[in-house]
């Protein structure tokens, strides 16, 4: 077998034995407190206004809550164009590295590994067709389970500290410091 056969085959197998992952459920989590929705039950929600009966402690939570489920739908899905290779540049920025590993507090995987990429990963993969919105990061997110950290979400320190220290990171990096 010559060398280009032999790569061909290592390629080919890594790229069939490669899981390629999405996330199929979302779990919120609020101190000790966690519920899992599947993703597709949220997407029904959003698409055609019901939940599956397979989804009715989703459904007992939102109504528990009194989520307003089209105020919810809308914001998950509301889409924003985006222009991909600029968006892709931007969060490969520093800046952008910081805003993922703040956003990366928030929205994780289940042992928090790799946030920042992982987070790339989905907002990139959600932006191809030009368009992004949140369920669609959620579902492109390259993990089985996504984790939102309601607690930290809905925390003031989260919001003024990741904001106080993207500020002043931001502020100085933006500074020419030559002589």
């Amino acid at each position: 077998m010559g060398l280009k056969t032999v790569l061909l085959t290592l390629i080919s197998l890594i790229l069939i034995m490669r899981p390629s992952h999405s996330a199929d459920e979302l779990t919120l989590t609020y101190g000790s407190l966690a519920r899992t929705v599947k993703l597709q039950h949220l997407a029904q929600l959003c698409d055609t206004g019901t939940l599956p009966e397979e989804a009715e402690e989703f459904s007992t939570i939102l109504a528990t809550l009194a989520v307003d489920t089209d105020e919810m739908c809308d914001t998950l899905t509301e889409p924003i164009a985006i222009d991909v290779v600029e968006f892709d540049q931007a969060l490969r920025s520093q800046i952008g590295e910081d805003l993922l590993f703040i956003a990366g507090q928030v929205i994780h995987n289940r042992p928090r590994v790799a946030t920042i990429t992982s987070l790339r990963g989905a907002l990139i993969t959600a932006s191809e067709d030009g368009e992004i919105n949140a369920l669609e990061v959620l579902q492109h997110y390259p993990t089985p389970e996504v984790m939102i950290d309601l607690e930290r979400l809905l925390s003031d320190d989260w919001v003024n500290d990741g904001l106080a220290d993207f500020s002043r990171d931001f502020f100085w990096d933006s500074l020419d410091r030559t002589p």
